[in-house]
């Protein structure tokens, strides 16, 4: 009788194959965002809409601006958030009267980063 050996993998490869399938996850989780009605989205003014430029110290990963841009998402009445890494700043359109400048900077210390005042930005 013969046995049939099977190869077993090493334990780093499939460490790293879980490792690889968790951050594809997190990507397409992260990046994935929710429809806008449409007719909400239209009844919001641009008047109404203002965008602010907040430093952050402390993000050292894509998977920190991530982390970032999902909680500043996560806000209501924030329409978009766009965080540089390289330049460390984060810059958010917001619609006012529905979240503060300082409800999103919250949202970031929340998360263990340090953010600095919000700087209003030029209407567009």
């Amino acid at each position: 009788m013969t046995e049939k050996r099977t190869a077993r993998k090493p334990p780093w490869l499939v460490l790293a194959a879980i490792v690889a399938f968790g951050i594809g996850t997190l990507v397409m989780f992260v990046t994935a965002r929710p429809q806008t009605n449409l007719t909400e989205a239209a009844a919001v003014s641009a008047a109404d809409a203002k965008t602010v430029r907040i430093p952050i110290q402390g993000m050292v990963c894509t998977v920190c601006a991530a982390s970032v841009k999902k909680a500043l998402l996560s806000l209501e009445g924030v329409q978009g958030a766009e965080i540089s890494l390289e330049r460390r700043e984060a810059h958010v359109r917001y619609v006012e009267g529905e979240v503060s400048p300082q409800e999103l900077v919250a949202a970031i210390k929340q998360l263990g980063y340090k953010a600095s005042a919000p700087v209003p930005e030029a209407s567009q």
